[in-house]
């Protein structure tokens, strides 16, 4: 009986973490992160405005810029996501 109470203790542990790692792994596989077909363009931004975000105007391997945070006054959500 002693024997049973020790295998059980030292199989539990075990049993928990082959369940965590089959979870983790099988999760992924299951996801569902399609986006919508119907997605409508409601803050576009263009070339001109996009680039002003990074250091010298130029996204090509340069620094961000910060946020200007929320200093301006803002007309609609897609300024101030800007």
């Amino acid at each position: 009986m002693g024997g049973f109470a020790v295998d059980r203790i030292f199989f539990m542990p075990h049993a928990i973490y082959v369940a965590l790692i089959v979870g983790a792994v099988a999760s992924p596989l299951f996801a569902q992160n399609a986006l919508p077909v119907d997605v409508a363009p409601r803050c576009a931004v263009n070339d001109a405005e996009f680039a002003s975000w990074f250091e010298g105007g130029d996204p090509e391997n340069k620094l961000v810029l910060p946020a200007l945070g929320l200093e301006g006054r803002f007309e609609n959500d897609c300024d101030f996501y800007k």
